[in-house]
């Protein structure tokens, strides 16, 4: 035979959930009691709106067990909220404690306790990654992109295209069989002319330069040229079609700034919270 009873849990609302059409419609609400164990409540439209994920509160229900006193084999359908109390005084604060234990003692008769998960590692863990990343985008990342708007200045005048590999050619060491030089003529345009400039590497016999070489020139002087070494240089420094203006350098520091502030922010609590042992 079934039995209601009128309880007072000390709970935390874990989750919120609208099941059903918009004929047939059912509002339901877990809750997480202090032996670690979720109830699924069916509530109505307003208690619904009422509860807020996250929060703590004292619920008075109307439960319909299968069993006295066993609250673990209980009729959802036929369990009702008759009352929420958040816990916004201070007062309050005691009277949840004191509720909870009362909760556990009871809620152990008839299973044990869920042992709560450690995630005390994890919160650390997180609170670590979080922080050395704000850190590193706060901090060092606004330094690497003004060092990269240092650099540009360096190139302004230089203008970046790129040469097709002739006439190869190769020569071996005395002192050494297996090392070769291998040099190249590189052929360029610049309004509307051909240069020309030599280029040559290091490497074995088998060894072969590649067809093209980016080169850099002068924008005055086109036949003042040499060929780039780092395709960063290329693509970043030069202002060419693959360079950054001003204003998006401007523009990353300020996302680091966003990004990083938010990350230490977050870091700290999280290894706070991760020290003293309680949940985010």
């Amino acid at each position: 035979m079934l039995k209601t009873e009128s309880v007072t849990l000390a709970v935390k609302i874990k989750s919120k959930e609208i099941t059903g059409d918009e004929y047939n419609r059912e509002y339901l609400v877990t809750i997480t009691r202090s032996d670690g164990r979720d109830m699924v409540l069916s509530v109505n439209r307003s208690t619904y709106d009422e509860c807020k994920k996250g929060r703590r509160a004292i619920f008075d229900i109307d439960v319909v067990m299968e069993k006295e006193g066993d609250i673990n084999n209980y009729i959802r359908e036929q369990t009702y909220v008759t009352g929420i109390t958040y816990l916004t005084e201070d007062r309050l604060v005691n009277k949840f404690s004191q509720i909870k234990d009362e909760n556990y003692t009871w809620l152990s008769r008839y299973a044990p306790p869920l042992k709560k998960k450690n995630d005390r590692p994890v919160i650390l863990l997180m609170g670590i990654v979080f922080f050395v990343a704000g850190v590193f985008v706060f901090t060092f990342l606004p330094r690497v992109i003004v060092k990269n708007i240092n650099r540009a200045k360096d190139y302004k005048d230089y203008v970046h295209t790129v040469g097709e590999t002739t006439d190869r050619g190769s020569t071996s060491n005395s002192w050494d069989s297996d090392s070769y030089y291998h040099y190249a003529t590189l052929v360029y345009h610049a309004d509307g002319n051909a240069y020309t400039v030599d280029y040559g590497e290091r490497g074995k016999f088998t060894d072969r330069l590649a067809d093209n070489y980016d080169i850099i020139y002068k924008k005055d002087e086109p036949e003042k040229s040499y060929v780039a070494e780092y395709d960063t240089i290329t693509k970043m420094y030069l202002p060419s079609d693959y360079a950054y203006s001003m204003m998006d350098y401007v523009g990353y520091v300020l996302v680091s700034l966003v990004i990083g502030i938010p990350c230490i922010a977050g870091g700290s609590f999280c290894l706070i919270q991760g020290i003293r042992g309680k949940e985010i």
